[in-house]
């Protein structure tokens, strides 16, 4: 929706946000899918093709024990 946008908090929130003017209000909020201990999450981005969607977001993990980790699920 124009004016609407998404953020991502590194705990794995997804927040849909409304923008007016200097003002944001947060509309609604979510959980990403499979969210774990100690996951950190610092991307996030939607994709819109060919009538589908796609979200992709990524751990950034924690050193050679825990290695950086892409995601994805996308709707039918």
């Amino acid at each position: 929706m124009p004016g609407e946008y998404l953020g991502l908090a590194s705990r794995g929130i997804v927040y849909r946000l409304k923008v007016t003017g200097s003002a944001a209000e947060a509309l609604d909020y979510s959980p990403l899918p499979g969210i774990g201990e100690g996951d950190d999450f610092e991307s996030f981005v939607l994709v819109a093709r060919e009538g589908k969607l796609a979200a992709l977001w990524a751990d950034r993990g924690a050193g050679a024990e825990r290695h950086a980790t892409p995601r994805c699920t996308r709707r039918r």
